[in-house]
């Protein structure tokens, strides 16, 4: 029974609004939008469409593919530690970083439900 449920757990597909959203506004939302009427680079987490939309410098997350997935290399420290996000903070723990690259990996869907400002 456990290994049931387990194995259940590990094919469930991520959710947005119950784990993607809120990991992204606790970690990324003072810079990128929940506290700022113009959101750093251009890039706002508020609101999936807004995740989607991407930033200055253009699409941020390409469903499918968390290797070209800019958000990917921001917070891995791809582009050195300079631009690690989130900035001046402690970075995300791998299992954070897996399970994002998991939601893109399964096409960086939204559960349907809408998001409010």
């Amino acid at each position: 029974m456990m290994r049931l449920l387990i194995a259940f757990l590990l094919l469930a597909a991520v959710s947005y609004s119950r784990e993607i959203a809120p990991l992204l506004v606790k970690h990324c939302g003072a810079c990128h939008g929940v506290r700022r009427s113009v959101p750093r680079g251009d890039f706002s987490v508020v609101t999936y469409e807004d995740l989607m939309q991407g930033g200055g410098l253009t699409q941020t997350i390409v469903p499918g593919d968390p290797e070209r997935s800019l958000l990917v290399h921001f917070i891995e420290g791809r582009r050195g530690e300079v631009f690690r996000m989130p900035l001046e903070a402690p970075p995300l723990t791998r299992a954070q970083i897996d399970l994002i690259r998991r939601w893109i990996a399964e096409g960086a869907k939204s559960d349907g439900k809408k998001s409010r400002r």
